[in-house]
């Protein structure tokens, strides 16, 4: 009896952390054209928030699809996030933007958080990511 006991003991050892990991479905709204990626970023810590996804926790890209898509994060924590994306029309792996700095692709962050000026502080895209799944919705901003 031991025998068999103490291999899957040491499975649950080594991976304690199995039943503490989340799925994140993200449906992104307002997507106008089936040109190009949507890309995301889950973030843990405000370090470059909201643009410089190589300092992001994790990222997402697929195929557009016309009005709505759903990206996934698989194996997330359960803790505070937020999440910034772009429609990446042209495919460049790039947010492109006119000579104002303004974004010529369309934009969002997670709660919604867009002002007049771009996007909110990562403190007010936070959200909740519980063990299970996990669904929010991002509507992208056209400027």
């Amino acid at each position: 009896m031991n025998r068999v006991l103490f291999p899957v003991l040491a499975l649950f050892l080594a991976f304690p952390a199995w039943g503490d990991r989340s799925e994140l479905r993200v449906q992104v709204l307002g997507i106008r054209d089936a040109d190009g990626t949507v890309r995301g970023a889950l973030w843990k810590t405000p370090d470059g928030f909201p643009l410089e996804t190589d300092k992001s926790a994790a990222q997402v890209i697929m195929a557009t699809e016309p009005d709505a898509l759903t990206l996934v994060f698989e194996d997330v924590a359960p803790g505070r996030y937020s999440i910034s994306l772009f429609h990446d029309r042209n495919d460049n792996g790039e947010l492109d933007r006119n000579f104002l700095g303004i974004p010529r692709e369309a934009v969002g962050v997670s709660n919604d958080a867009i002002g007049l000026t771009g996007p909110r502080s990562f403190e007010e895209a936070t959200f909740d990511v519980t063990a299970g799944t996990n669904e929010i919705s991002i509507e992208l901003y056209h400027w």
